[in-house]
C-alpha cells in the first residue's frame, strides 16, 4: 500500500514537474540575421560580424536578440558615462528627423529584440536615438580619410578608398571598443546592399560602405557649428546613412550630384562633411553647415595629384590643395606611383590625431558588389588595436540563414561586465548562448525531477 502511494506520488510530481517545465520553457525564434564571426575578450571588447536582412523591423530584431546584452550595456554605459548630457540628447533627438521612416521600425525591432531576450531590460527607442545621435550633439573632433584611383591603384583594382574615425569618446566608452560591422540587405524601402562599422545598437552610418563600392563617412567641420534644438533637423549620422542606401538604379556617374540635391532637402543638425568616395573618380566631398542646407560640393581637381586623388580632414579646401592636416597624405602621393590596401591604410594609421582612432577602414573596390575590406578598431585606452581583419563584401550577405534564439535570459548587469565576463575570451555568444553562471528553467526543473525521483525510489525500497 506504501508503495503505491510513493509510485502515485512520484507519477504526480513527474506531471507537475513537466507542467511547470513546459511553462517556464522559452520560446525560441528564428531571427534573419547571423553572426559571421566575433572575436571578443572577457570584457566584450573586439568584434563582431553581423548580417541581417528582411524588413527593417526584422533586421532590427535581429540585430537586438544576437547582440542582446551589448546593446543594453551600451546604453546603461551612455546613461552613466553621458549622464550630464543625456537628458540633453533626449530633447535633442525629439528634433530630428529620421529618413528613410524604416529606421525607426529598426530601432524598435532592436528593443523587441533585445527584450525578447532580455525580458526585464530598461531600454527605449528614444535611448537607442540618443546612442546612435550622440557624435552629432557631443560634436568629437578628429578624422582623416583619403581615395584613389586611376594610375594610383593596380588591376584588378579601380579603387581604394580609407576612413580613419578618431574621437576622444573611445577613451570614456567600453560599448564602442566592441566594433560591430553589420552587413544589410533590406526587403523593402532601401534595396541597396550597405554595411556599416560602429558599435552594439548602432543602425545609422559613421563610416559605410555601399554594393556600388562607395565609402561615405562624416567629418567635422573645425569651426564651432553646433547646432540649436529646432524642428526637422537631419543628424549627419542619419544623412549618411540616407546617401548610402538612396542611389538604387542612379547611375554611378550621376550619384554624387543625386545625392548633394537630395540633402539640400534637408537642414542639418551639425556641421560638417559628408564624403562620397566612389569609383572612378565620381566621388566628391560634401559640405553641409549647421542649421542649413548642404551647400558646397567639392570634386576632384586636375591640378592636385592628376585629378586621381581626394583627401579630407577637418578643415576646407578648394581641392586644388591638401587640406590642413593632409600634408601627410600629400606626401604619401607625391611620392608616385600605384599603391596597396595596406599602404593606403598604413598613411592613415600613422598620421596626426587627436586619440587613438576608434576605427579604420580600407575598401578595394574592384566590380560592383566586389571589394575586399580591411578593418581595425581599437580596444583599449592605451591604443592597442584589433589584427586588421580582411572580409569579402560578398561574402557577408550569403547565406542569408536564421539563427535560433532562445528567450527569457536573465539579465547580466552592467556592474558585472568586466569581473568575470560574460563570456570565455575569443568565443562567439549571439542572444541565444546562455551566460556562464545561469541555466534555463527547463534544465533547472529536470534536474529537480531527476533528484525527486531518486529520492522517491530511495524511500520505496525502505518501506
Amino acid at each position: 500500500m506504501k508503495e503505491t502511494r510513493l509510485t502515485t506520488a512520484l507519477a504526480a510530481a513527474v506531471l507537475v514537474t513537466f507542467a511547470l517545465a513546459t511553462a517556464h520553457a522559452a520560446p525560441e525564434v528564428e531571427v534573419n540575421g547571423r553572426i559571421i564571426e566575433q572575436s571578443l575578450t572577457k570584457s566584450r571588447v573586439g568584434y563582431t560580424i553581423l548580417s541581417v536582412w528582411g524588413t527593417h523591423y526584422e533586421m532590427g530584431f535581429a540585430h537586438g536578440a544576437l547582440l542582446a546584452r551589448d546593446v543594453l550595456f551600451a546604453v546603461e554605459e551612455a546613461r552613466t558615462v553621458f549622464a550630464k548630457v543625456y537628458d540633453r540628447g533626449r530633447e535633442r533627438v525629439k528634433t530630428y528627423v529620421f529618413e528613410p521612416r524604416g529606421i525607426l521600425d529598426e530601432l524598435r525591432g532592436i528593443v523587441d529584440g533585445v527584450k525578447h531576450v532580455l525580458p526585464d531590460a530598461d531600454i527605449t527607442v528614444t535611448d537607442l536615438e540618443i546612442i546612435n545621435t550622440i557624435a552629432d550633439w557631443l560634436y568629437p573632433p578628429g578624422c582623416n580619410s583619403h581615395s584613389s584611383w586611376g594610375s594610383r591603384v593596380k588591376a584588378p583594382v579601380r579603387a581604394l578608398h580609407s576612413r580613419r574615425l578618431d574621437t576622444p569618446l573611445v577613451l570614456k566608452s567600453d560599448a564602442v571598443k566592441h566594433h560591430v560591422l553589420i552587413a544589410r540587405a533590406a526587403t523593402a524601402g532601401e534595396p541597396v546592399r550597405w554595411l556599416n562599422v560602429a558599435w552594439p545598437g548602432y543602425v545609422l552610418s559613421l563610416t559605410g560602405v555601399n554594393e556600388h563600392g562607395v565609402l561615405a563617412s562624416l567629418h567635422d567641420l573645425a569651426t564651432d557649428m553646433h547646432s540649436k534644438p529646432g524642428n526637422g533637423y537631419l543628424a549627419r549620422m542619419v544623412a549618411n546613412r540616407l546617401v548610402l542606401t538612396a542611389v538604387d538604379g542612379v547611375p554611378l556617374a550621376r550619384q554624387l550630384d543625386f545625392v548633394y540635391q537630395l540633402l539640400r532637402r534637408y537642414t542639418i543638425a551639425t556641421g560638417g562633411f559628408i564624403n562620397w568616395y566612389a569609383p572612378d573618380g565620381y566621388g566628391g566631398v560634401i559640405t553641409c553647415l549647421a542649421g542649413q542646407r548642404c551647400s558646397k560640393k567639392r570634386v576632384p581637381q586636375p591640378e592636385f595629384h592628376d585629378g586621381e586623388v581626394l583627401i579630407t580632414t577637418n578643415f576646407e579646401t578648394d581641392g586644388k590643395s591638401a587640406p590642413e592636416w593632409g600634408e601627410y597624405i600629400d606626401a604619401f602621393y607625391a611620392e608616385g606611383g600605384a599603391h596597396t590596401m595596406q599602404q593606403h591604410l598604413d598613411v592613415l594609421l600613422g598620421g596626426k590625431a587627436f586619440s587613438p582612432p576608434t576605427h579604420a577602414l580600407s575598401v578595394a573596390y574592384r566590380a560592383r558588389g566586389d571589394m575586399t575590406l580591411r578593418f581595425v578598431g581599437t580596444i583599449d585606452n592605451d591604443g592597442t588595436m584589433t589584427e586588421p581583419k580582411d572580409f569579402e563584401f560578398k561574402d557577408l550577405f550569403e547565406p542569408q540563414t536564421p539563427t535560433p534564439v532562445a528567450a527569457g535570459v536573465p539579465k547580466t548587469p552592467a556592474s558585472q561586465r568586466n569581473p568575470d565576463g560574460l563570456v570565455p575570451s575569443d568565443e562567439p555568444s549571439g542572444g541565444c548562448a546562455v551566460p556562464p553562471g545561469s541555466t534555463n528553467s527547463t534544465s533547472s526543473l529536470l534536474l529537480l525531477l531527476l533528484a525527486l525521483g531518486v529520492t522517491l525510489r530511495s524511500a520505496t525500497r525502505r518501506n
